[in-house]
């Protein structure tokens, strides 16, 4: 337990998140102001294919640009098998099938 307090009070745990590349999918369907509800519903659509999965992190890779129809988005996961079984099976946004490029290298995140 000593070596614990010796250790200080900023370290940080820090943990792989796994994550894919998509294209073409809907800039409506991913506001970045509501983003707890676009992972829920990222979730819920994909249940057949990744039932416990955990989502990390969802970002665009270009802003939200309102003459624009689709973006790419990294999706991050924290097990390798949920984003190898999206890459394989596809993403299903919103009821629609979108195809996946490739899984990402994997990224350390800070959590706390």
């Amino acid at each position: 337990m000593q070596t614990l307090a010796m250790q200080g009070t900023g370290a940080t745990i820090r943990n792989p998140t796994y994550g894919m590349l998509a294209h073409g999918i809907r800039t409506s369907t991913m506001d970045t102001e509501k983003i707890e509800e676009v992972r829920d519903n990222i979730l819920h659509y994909n249940t057949p294919f990744i039932p416990r999965a955990e989502i990390k992190y969802i970002g665009r890779l270009t802003r939200k640009v309102p003459s624009r129809s689709a973006s790419s988005v990294i999706i991050e996961f924290t097990k390798p098998e949920d984003a190898n079984k999206i890459i394989n099976e596809g993403l299903v946004c919103q009821g629609e099938s979108e195809h996946i490029l490739r899984m990402l290298q994997k990224t350390p995140v800070t959590s706390g």
